[in-house]
């Protein structure tokens, strides 16, 4: 359940830390935390969203560690060599010209466009997740990028695991922290939540160590996009070795 709580050896095996790291944030009140008549305890969902925007906005060397930390834990026999995102793409996951000027109708444009492939299973519920996860912390990071993702992750919601990869043209206020406007929305749609954390450390991984941002700019279709991120993740799994 979403809202599960979770004691230090839980929380520590499902943010893929050790026991040791994961005492060192809570002494410094880095992660957040309750203390349940004198047991330190953490709400899911709650971790979910910290580690979320704490990936995001890593530096590469952390990102690095946590993608391969999270790889040895998904996989019985870990391979850097490995394609997991250019895998998970479908006919109608790459999209030229998102739709709108608006946060909300580039929410509506991403959550039809999941519901298309045919691997979602409501259009309504994805948009509605979504637009929760963005009041309650934006999605925009610097670079003209946003990650916009719903907080559940499940067979239910999604049929299979999907990235969905739209560009516009006019840039949309995302509540970035560079205060620019975003152009860029990759979007995780996972069947749970450990694949949820691999796909969101691959993706920071192609933002800060390839040149995705500008090839997807260049590109002027949807197989240029796909083709873009072909390339580069394929860039990233040989600097992951």
């Amino acid at each position: 359940m979403p809202y599960s709580m979770l004691n230090m050896n839980e929380a520590a095996d499902y943010l893929h830390l050790s026991l040791n790291e994961l005492e060192k944030l809570v002494s410094k009140r880095s992660i957040p935390f309750d203390n349940l008549r004198g047991q330190i305890v953490f709400r899911k969902i709650e971790l979910r969203d910290w580690s979320n925007q704490g990936m995001l906005e890593s530096c590469k060397k952390t990102i690095t560690a946590t993608h391969k930390r999270i790889d040895s834990h998904l996989f019985d026999t870990p391979d850097d060599n490995q394609a997991f995102l250019s895998e998970c793409v479908f006919p109608g996951c790459m999209i030229p010209e998102l739709a709108g000027r608006t946060r909300k109708k580039t929410l509506q444009a991403l959550a039809k466009a999941a519901f298309d492939t045919g691997y979602a299973t409501d259009e309504e519920e994805v948009l509605r997740l979504l637009e929760e996860r963005e009041e309650l912390c934006p999605t925009g990071i610097a670079g003209g990028i946003a990650i916009p993702h719903t907080r559940i992750h499940s067979p239910y919601l999604y049929l299979e695991n999907m990235i969905i990869i739209g560009k516009s043209s006019r840039g949309i206020p995302f509540g970035s922290s560079d205060h620019k406007l975003s152009d860029i929305f990759v979007m995780p749609c996972t069947v749970d939540d450990r694949h949820h954390l691999y796909m969101l450390s691959r993706i920071a991984l192609l933002f800060q160590s390839t040149d995705f941002a500008n090839l997807l700019r260049e590109a002027h279709n949807a197989e240029e996009m796909q083709e873009a991120l072909v390339i580069c993740e394929k860039e990233i799994i040989s600097n992951i070795k």
